[in-house]
């Protein structure tokens, strides 16, 4: 399975400070009270014996508050819907609605999460993990993260099952989006069989 996301803006979770012309420090802030939402597409190709088996489009929506902050570590009370659909290999391609998750975890302000093993949602942790420097265009760095699957219907499994990673990073500078300019960011992490834990 291989999986490439990229985003242009981490929406209202974190700022950014200005060190110099070129050079910015990023990190999440967060305020107790503070609530959002999240709309997102997630595009997959899934891939048997290195052969492509099907793709697959998640759509996922989120709805975060901040209950609590204790210096840099937020506190988060989160509801999860999503909805699938596969294409391919004779899979019908209408999309499906998942089950609704409930979720509370914190993170800190380089975006490390700490959560309980009975949470399957987030699916992606540790996913963007800030380097605690200042960047430039052009930068790149590295970071572990993993995720954590619902296999309950598909295989009977009924703990989370973690699949780790290594994501690989770079700031791309100041991009426009809507009409607005916002720091955007590349992230690709690509799962390989011998990385797969149920640990």
């Amino acid at each position: 399975m291989s999986k490439r996301i990229r985003f242009l803006t981490f929406i209202t979770i974190f700022i950014f400070i200005l060190t110099n012309a070129a050079a910015l420090d990023f990190e999440f802030k967060y305020r107790e009270g503070d609530m959002y939402r999240i709309l997102s597409t997630v595009r997959e190709d899934v891939y048997i014996d290195n052969i492509l088996s099907h793709r697959a489009e998640i759509l996922n929506r989120i709805a975060v508050e901040v209950t609590s902050v204790n210096g840099r570590i937020g506190r988060h009370k989160a509801s999860f819907q999503t909805a699938e659909r596969a294409v391919g290999a004779g899979i019908s391609d209408g999309f499906t609605w998942s089950r609704e998750y409930e979720s509370i975890f914190d993170r800190d302000a380089l975006g490390n999460i700490t959560i309980g093993r009975q949470y399957f949602m987030p699916v992606v942790r540790d996913v963007p993990l800030f380097p605690g420097r200042s960047l430039e265009p052009g930068d790149k760095w590295s970071a572990d993260g993993h995720e954590m699957h619902d296999f309950r219907d598909s295989f009977g499994i009924e703990e989370p099952y973690r699949i780790p990673f290594t994501a690989y990073y770079e700031y791309l500078g100041i991009r426009e989006w809507k009409g607005k300019q916002y720091p955007a960011f590349s992230v690709s992490y690509r799962h390989f069989p011998d990385a797969v834990s149920g640990n």
